[in-house]
């Protein structure tokens, strides 16, 4: 029990040393070799001690294990190094990492109790460093008969080593007692601890109450077993310390980093990372592989260049996690002229500064990344550091495809990650167009002017993959335009009150969106629009100048080719009937009366002859407003005139006497003329040639042709003209 409890205080305080100067290591660990056997690790038949690259990964061992050096002491396991008192003879120890070493303690005292004669191995749940060993001091009380004053040790290691490390010798000076030592080194100790000493005579001291001293010996070659003397502790309790090996491992996975086929844990080949082709990342150069003496790698036949030292990216643990990533939106479809954003999305990357804490010690390196975008396998442009994003701009069809984006970092070169999505660009496509909600006729308060009778309709546009920028255009009967980003929808669209032409006609419409020409679509009868809500009334023209009348006479019906909403006008006071207006601007001539029963006009007696311009309207009874249309007629009016010839041989004149008045038989529109100067009179000109014989006066008042003195006798012709008052033309 004293022996316990002695060497649990010494345990403690080496617990507290070693916690002080080396971080926790992992108590579970995978063998050092991965390899098919442990003096070959890579299997290719050069031995490690021959071989430089001793993982065929094309990295020389002296690159990879260019590092601090890991301990890997005796494990703590009791089934690997159980404790308790060992006696004088071999035994084997196994590491953290699997490796194994024989330690064997010799010339001990003859006659000394066991448990005088053996070291000690000690270990429990709170030790997470290892294995101690340990001898008794031989001024322990519970050794005082032990009279052995040193020990002799040889360790053998199965596989040649070139590192063996003591940690925590313990001097243990204590009132004033005499170091212990350890002397006699057999090879010669590389690293002593700062408050280490050897003096001349290779015995290890210290130069301070911190007995606690670290030790490793480096060998030039591998050694198959090294051999020292321990002096026996003269004070205190004894000696303890612990033992192991050093070796390189970057990431601290058990596995020399040259035997590591992905030295710095990263989860890429040291092949992919040094710049070889690994295509399944197995950490095996691509091809046909054989060695030379030196274990150097000859790929199909021609020897591997090897670079040295190696990149950065081999031993700088970068691991990209993309296991939960993914490019966002995921397959997703959009329609024409759409802007699409594609994210790579919960991308991270995390750097292991430290491996040997635990937890390991990490930063955040997702700001390094590199993301590099390719369509079918297209690249889009240069990597670019920390832009997970993709801009589709204004999509056309051509931009549907398979896009991916690949995710590197500089130290993490060969093992890329690669993202993967679909993008469906939507086919534009218009399939109808329809109408609803169709209102009545509207005349807009024009009732005599179909032209602008319209009717309301909402017209619908029913489409797929509606173009994402630009306006979707109705056109033909109507034209209309809505922005793309206020449609109703991404299937159909309502276009409402189009004010449409109400004509009675199919009409047709073209819908088109203007960003995409040939997104088009025509119904040529999308709907029947109602007949004209506008009476129409058309009194038309007359021209009667080609049927000349005399006054007092009659035209034709001037109504006879007036229509009132394309039929022959009816005069009348009933509704659907017209009224007719003679004059209604006041302006007609006089002689003329129209007759608003017939329509026919009477030439009134006295009428002079002319070509006459006559207004007339006709008017929509009931209609409000006032449904009229105002047109002109035209008269021809034609007075007949004739002047008879006069013989008055019969009853000769002498001078002084006169005729009788030679219009009596003269007449106009066959009635006797009248001399005078107003309508219906006649003026008479006299000599209208200037051809009469002289000495006969015609009277132009009287009509009577009077003999002049002088006269000879004889028999004279005279000529006159009557000419109707007011005839145009004469």
């Amino acid at each position: 029990m004293k022996i316990s409890l002695q060497f649990f205080k010494y345990k403690k305080r080496l617990l507290l040393f070693i916690v002080s100067f080396f971080l926790a290591f992992s108590q579970l660990l995978h063998a050092q070799c991965p390899g098919p056997n442990a003096n070959d690790c890579d299997g290719d038949g050069v031995v490690n001690l021959d071989d430089l690259d001793d993982d065929n990964d094309g990295i020389l061992d002296v690159d990879e294990e260019a590092c601090p050096a890991r301990f890997d002491p005796a494990s703590t396991s009791a089934a690997l190094n159980p404790n308790g008192l060992i006696e004088n003879a071999p035994f084997e120890f196994t590491t953290e990492s699997g490796r194994t070493f024989i330690w064997e303690s010799t010339n001990v005292t003859p006659g000394d109790p066991p448990e005088n004669n053996v070291f000690l191995i000690s270990g429990g749940p709170n030790n997470t460093l290892g294995k101690l060993v340990g001898f008794p001091s031989t001024s322990n009380a519970n050794n005082a008969a032990s009279t052995g004053l040193e020990f002799n040790v040889t360790i053998t290691f199965p596989i040649p080593q070139t590192t063996f490390r003591m940690v925590a010798l313990d001097y243990d000076l204590q009132n004033g007692n005499p170091a212990e030592t350890m002397s006699n080194f057999s090879v010669l100790p590389s690293f002593v601890s700062p408050n280490g000493i050897i003096d001349s005579n290779g015995v290890l001291g210290a130069t301070s109450n911190n007995q606690d001293i670290e030790v490793e010996w480096e060998f030039e070659e591998p050694l198959s077993s090294l051999s020292f003397t321990v002096g026996r502790p003269t004070s205190g309790f004894g000696i303890r310390f612990q033992i192991g090996f050093n070796f390189c491992d970057q990431d601290n996975d058990a596995i020399i980093s040259g035997f590591d086929l992905d030295t710095d844990g990263d989860g890429c080949s040291d092949a992919s990372e040094a710049g070889f082709t690994d295509a399944n990342n197995d950490g095996v150069i691509d091809g046909v592989i054989t060695v030379d003496a030196d274990g150097l790698v000859i790929v199909d036949g021609t020897p591997l260049v090897y670079t040295s030292p190696i990149a950065n990216s081999v031993v700088e643990n970068l691991v990209i996690d993309v296991s939960t990533a993914s490019i966002i939106p995921s397959d997703a479809t959009i329609n024409l002229g759409a802007t699409q954003v594609l994210t790579a999305s919960n991308v991270t990357a995390t750097r292991t500064t430290e491996f040997i804490p635990d937890p390991d010690v990490t930063e955040d390196a997702t700001a390094e990344l590199l993301y590099e975008w390719f369509k079918d396998g297209v690249s889009q442009g240069p990597p670019v550091v920390g832009d997970n994003t993709f801009t589709i701009t204004e999509a056309v069809a051509t931009d549907e495809g398979e896009y991916s984006v690949i995710i590197s970092h500089p130290g993490r070169v060969g093992c890329p990650e690669e993202l993967n999505t679909t993008l469906t660009v939507m086919p534009c496509d218009i399939t109808d167009i329809t109408a609803v909600n169709i209102s009545v006729c509207d005349s807009a308060g024009t009732p005599s002017d179909t032209t602008d009778d319209t009717f309301t309709a909402d017209i619908t546009v029913v489409f797929s993959g509606p173009h994402a920028i630009g306006n979707l255009d109705l056109t033909g009967a109507a034209t209309e335009s809505v922005f793309v980003a206020d449609l109703d929808s991404d299937t159909s669209h309502t276009f409402t009150d189009v004010v449409l032409p109400a004509n009675g006609t199919d009409l047709s419409f073209t819908a088109t969106f203007s960003n995409g020409a040939t997104c088009t679509f025509t119904n040529a009868s999308t709907l029947t629009a109602p007949e004209e809500c506008s009476n129409v009334i058309e009194a038309n023209p007359d021209d009667f100048s080609n049927t000349p009348l005399a006054s007092g006479g009659v035209t034709p019906s001037v109504i006879t080719d007036d229509t009132l909403d394309g039929s022959p006008v009816v005069l009348g006071t009933g509704p659907g009937e017209v009224t007719l207006n003679g004059d209604p601007n006041g302006t007609n001539p006089a002689g003329f009366t129209f007759d608003p029963l017939t329509g026919e006009i009477t030439i009134a007696e006295g009428t002079p002859s002319g070509l006459y311009t006559l207004e007339y309207e006709i008017c929509e009874n009931g209609a409000d407003p006032e449904n009229c249309s105002l047109t002109t007629v035209t008269v021809n009016v034609e007075n007949p005139i004739d002047a008879i010839v006069d013989d008055f041989t019969d009853t000769p004149l002498t001078v002084g006497e006169s005729t009788a008045d030679v219009t009596d038989n003269d007449t106009l529109n066959g009635v006797l003329v009248v001399l005078g100067t107003d309508p219906g009179e006649v003026t008479l000109t006299v000599d209208p040639n200037a051809t009469n014989p002289s000495g006969l006066t015609l009277d132009p008042l009287t009509g009577e042709i009077t003999v002049d003195p002088n006269t000879p006798s004889g028999t004279y012709e005279v000529e006159y003209q009557i000419c109707e008052n007011g005839a145009d033309p004469e």
